[in-house]
């Protein structure tokens, strides 16, 4: 029977498996990393374990959600910096790309195995609700720049998978070119930036 802990414990033991959690995704993977790991790691029994999440991949996407909110403090940083939508666009952009790209964690999360085994565990459902929720809030950033006529009248979904294509280039720096990677993604985002806009001008 799995130990009985305190609140002040649960507390804990939950946040040390997402401390150990991210740490042990971010080297070895989903696929790799077993319960007794993670277990293991914070000092629990193996059947423990489950009373906190129901399985590693509920760990994965706890640890993800926890990333994530990076987003929202981003566009809050936009909303509060940047003077033009242009310059709000590229600096969304150039925060969201560099954050991607040093985050040992999320670069998991594209691995080749990994979305269809949270799918295999977890249910499509769970996976496309936190997908919505991605769109949702970056789809309130670009409606609130239309309605101040500031960025293409678009549909809000497509100016947003233009996003979610544009965050995905950084899973292909081989192929594009180790040497050249890092100009081509400041190339794509000023123009990318210059052609959402309706304003005139140049860029900062």
């Amino acid at each position: 029977m799995p130990k009985e802990f305190s609140p002040e414990e649960r507390r804990q033991i939950r946040e040390s498996l997402i401390g150990e959690g991210r740490r042990l995704f971010a080297r070895y993977g989903l696929k790799r990393t077993g319960v007794e790991e993670l277990s293991r790691a914070v000092g629990i029994a193996k059947g423990s374990f489950y009373s906190f999440f129901s399985s590693k991949e509920d760990l994965f996407m706890a640890i993800l959600e926890r990333e994530e909110e990076f987003r929202g403090e981003l566009l809050e940083e936009v909303y509060q910096q940047a003077s033009t939508a242009r310059e709000g666009i590229l600096m969304l952009f150039r925060r969201a790309l560099a954050f991607i790209e040093n985050n040992d964690f999320l670069q998991q999360l594209y691995a080749e195995e990994t979305y269809p085994q949270l799918i295999r565990k977890l249910g499509l459902q769970r996976i496309e609700a936190h997908q919505h929720k991605d769109e949702e809030e970056l789809a309130g950033f670009v409606t609130s720049l239309q309605r101040e006529g500031l960025i293409l009248q678009e549909d809000p979904k497509v100016l947003v998978g233009m996003f979610r294509a544009m965050f995905l280039l950084t899973l292909h720096r081989r192929e594009i070119g180790h040497e050249q990677f890092d100009r081509v993604m400041e190339l794509t985002a000023r123009v990318i930036a210059r052609g959402l806009s309706t304003e005139t001008g140049g860029e900062r």
